[in-house]
């Protein structure tokens, strides 16, 4: 008898505990962007590729389009190499 009681507490325990979360995380949304992460393919020039100088940085026109895209929005962009294009 003890022993179905406290299985069903526990069972209403998690939609309690469940809707405790999902409340919680419409704020975590409202955080501001701060900032925006673009790659591509760097196999591409003149549109984009690998900067010589730094290999997780990617030069090009596309990659001053977006310089040209933060400065409209306000956004920083940081156009980087993340991996093959596959991957992206």
């Amino acid at each position: 008898m003890l022993h179905s009681f406290l299985s069903s507490c526990q069972s209403r325990r998690w939609p309690a505990l469940l809707l405790g979360v999902l409340l919680g995380l419409p704020p975590l949304a409202n955080a501001a962007c701060t900032r925006l992460v673009a790659s591509g393919n760097p196999e591409y020039p003149p549109f984009l590729w690998q900067d010589p100088k730094n290999d997780s940085k990617l030069i090009g026109a596309n990659a001053e389009l977006m310089q040209l895209v933060a400065r409209e929005i306000g956004i920083p962009i940081e156009v980087r190499y993340v991996g093959p294009w596959g991957r992206v």
